[in-house]
């Protein structure tokens, strides 16, 4: 099966270890940790900014608009040649952006999001949105991987409501069955690529002594514009949407 086919089919495709230069990307983000007393913490969790976590109020749980934060970040993954080919296989449109970028640098024992469709944060049903999750470092169940059900993105939006406890930070989907889930356990540089009304969460990182350092970001047509409640997702409104190629 083709990367296309197993995408329309699936929801999803994983590229194993395409991005070499995964320790370089750690360290400038560990550089950006160091730095996130400067900046002002979140008191909400969909707002720009550094988010910390709902249970460790000292623990950055993710930067929202990462791309505003370390701008160099944009060119060295997400405008990735290699990310690039895959997603001209799957998505074969000519003009694409991006947007929402974030990364979860995913501590010990923390968590970073539930069961939730992308879409319902972006206000829209469209099918033609591409998210993209990167782990720059070895990633399995017990330090956090991505859980996905295949072919859930065939079911259209689903009912959201917001969490609490650990799972405070976000609105996640109601009434999902846990048992047709598939790990996705992947090395240090790989990206999996999905379609964004694809149903997925993450693993809590149920070790002592590993992160889970993971970026994220949507790519979009570039003529497709959206809002959820107050915020306008259109290129030149929102901050942190980018032209894939210039």
């Amino acid at each position: 099966m083709g990367l296309k086919e197993q995408f329309d089919s699936e929801g999803y495709i994983i590229l194993k270890g395409i991005l070499t230069n995964h320790k370089e990307i750690i360290e400038s983000l560990r550089h950006l940790l160091s730095l996130s007393s400067e900046f002002t913490d979140n008191s909400h969790w969909n707002s720009t900014g550094f988010v910390m976590s709902p249970t460790n109020p000292t623990q950055v749980q993710k930067v929202q608009s990462l791309g505003l934060f370390a701008p160099h970040i944009l060119d060295m993954v997400f405008r990735h040649s290699a990310i690039q080919s895959a997603l001209a296989e799957i998505r074969p449109i000519c003009n694409q952006d991006f947007f929402g970028t974030k990364f979860f640098p995913m501590y010990p024992g923390a968590t970073s999001v539930n069961w939730h469709q992308d879409n319902h944060f972006f206000g829209t049903s469209s099918s033609h949105i591409t998210s993209c999750a990167v782990y720059l470092e070895p990633t399995n169940q017990a330090n956090g991987c991505l859980k996905v059900i295949p072919r859930s993105h065939l079911s259209g939006i689903l009912p959201h409501a917001p969490g609490s406890g650990i799972w405070a930070n976000g609105e996640w989907a109601t009434g999902v069955n846990e048992e047709e889930a598939v790990q996705v356990e992947c090395e240090a540089g790989s990206v999996v690529l999905f379609n964004s009304l694809l149903l997925h969460a993450a693993n809590v990182n149920e070790t002592t002594d590993r992160t889970r350092f993971s970026l994220f970001s949507h790519f979009v047509p570039r003529g497709l514009d959206f809002s959820w409640r107050e915020e306008d997702f259109s290129y030149g409104v929102f901050k942190d949407r980018y032209h894939y190629v210039e």
